[in-house]
């Protein structure tokens, strides 16, 4: 969380809105979790509606367990960029944040 966090704030704008759900990112983004004009959560019905200026960040626990979002859903159901991704080995266990953004190609 904090590596992806250090590389969001080098490319956040003022207009930047995130999506995401894990709670501790506001803590290290030092956003109000609870303002929708800077945060909303990651949901489908948010999924559905993003535009050029958000940037979403699906983790592996949040996405997963709390939102039914896999990282494969994300990937391909709703027309995103992936930024870049944060993965590291806990244990057995791989944590993942992975940021994202819209995808501005059309295709014909």
């Amino acid at each position: 969380a904090n590596k992806s966090v250090s590389y969001l704030n080098t490319i956040k704008t003022p207009n930047t809105t995130f999506i995401f759900s894990d709670p501790y990112l506001s803590e290290l983004l030092n956003i109000n979790y609870f303002d929708k004009t800077i945060r909303r959560s990651l949901s489908n019905e948010n999924l559905e509606r993003i535009t050029s200026n958000d940037i979403i960040i699906w983790d592996c626990w949040f996405g997963v367990v709390e939102n039914g979002i896999s990282e494969e859903k994300i990937k391909s159901k709703y027309n995103l960029s992936e930024i870049k991704p944060f993965k590291i080995m806990v244990g057995n266990r791989e944590v993942a944040y992975i940021l994202l953004k819209k995808n501005n190609a059309t295709s014909l």
